[in-house]
């Protein structure tokens, strides 16, 4: 990585690359679009950005989360491809399209849950710990025996 150095990305460019990656964009699909390649901005970041750039590209990361449900939300919804007709005019399922849609969402899913997984993850978290682990729960039990 030679030939990076803290000018490799213009403040215009890495504000659009974060907006990209905040709309739903995959980080290679943004970096391609700026022109760049996605090690490098990785490499960028890592050695050379501020810690308010760091700061926005996370911020753009957990922002991606809500784009990725609503793409989830808009998969599972669209069933115009779900529905064949034969020459003679009959309807038939397409299943390959039902599969691969259920594919798609869950992908969507579970790349939510990978940027905010206080939002979308599956994984319940039971504290009782009271807030923020602080005053835990006072848990007792009395027994009783008591002559008949």
């Amino acid at each position: 990585m030679g030939n990076i150095s803290p000018e490799y990305l213009t403040t215009e460019q890495f504000d659009e690359y974060c907006e990209l990656i905040a709309d739903g964009s995959t980080t290679r699909k943004a970096a391609s679009q700026i022109g760049k390649a996605r090690n490098h901005i990785w490499f960028w970041l890592e050695n050379y950005s501020t810690e308010a750039q760091r700061n926005q590209y996370a911020r753009s990361q957990r922002i991606s989360a809500e784009a990725f449900a609503e793409k989830a939300i808009e998969t599972a919804e669209d069933d115009s491809l779900d529905i064949g007709f034969t020459e003679d005019g009959k309807p038939y399922v397409k299943g390959e399209n039902i599969q691969r849609s259920r594919l798609k969402v869950d992908v969507y899913k579970w790349s939510a849950a990978k940027k905010d997984p206080a939002r979308y993850s599956d994984k319940q978290d039971i504290n009782l710990g009271g807030q923020n682990g602080t005053n835990p729960v006072d848990m007792s039990l009395t027994v009783s025996f008591v002559k008949p």
